[in-house]
């Protein structure tokens, strides 16, 4: 048995964190342990993908968590960052999951649809990029 803050609680802290210090590149956040202690990771998902304030944030938490979140999660945490018309920067946090995670085919579905110019350049690039390889 473990204790600790439930998934429910656990959301709410996070969510609090995530208000009171937005994510940096390349810092780690202080709620990244929380995320990476989570014993039910998939409640959590759920919970920040109805409720969150900050998709950007949690997108950004997840794609660098050691939790073990399968592909199809993965790709579900990718199409909800993608798919949100009213945040790019979350738009922005699927690409780069997408690139951390190897899943570039859901950039590549999504590229025609994204509105903003800057993102769509940045889209083109990763993907001529990994075609290099």
């Amino acid at each position: 048995m473990t204790y600790g803050p439930t998934p429910c609680n656990l959301y709410y802290i996070i969510e609090a964190h995530l208000s009171d210090e937005p994510i940096e590149s390349c810092k780690r956040h202080r709620a990244q342990d929380l995320v990476d202690g989570c014993d039910d990771i998939i409640e959590l998902i759920a919970d920040a993908h109805h409720e969150s304030r900050h998709p950007s944030g949690w997108i950004n938490l997840f794609y660098h968590s050691t939790a073990d979140l399968g592909d199809v999660m993965k790709l579900g945490i990718i199409a909800w960052g993608l798919q949100n018309k009213n945040d790019v920067a979350a738009r922005e946090a699927a690409v780069d999951a997408a690139v951390e995670w190897d899943m570039l085919y859901a950039v590549k579905r999504h590229i025609d649809k994204e509105p903003e110019q800057w993102l769509k350049d940045y889209m083109r690039q990763v993907l001529d990029e990994r075609d290099d390889l």
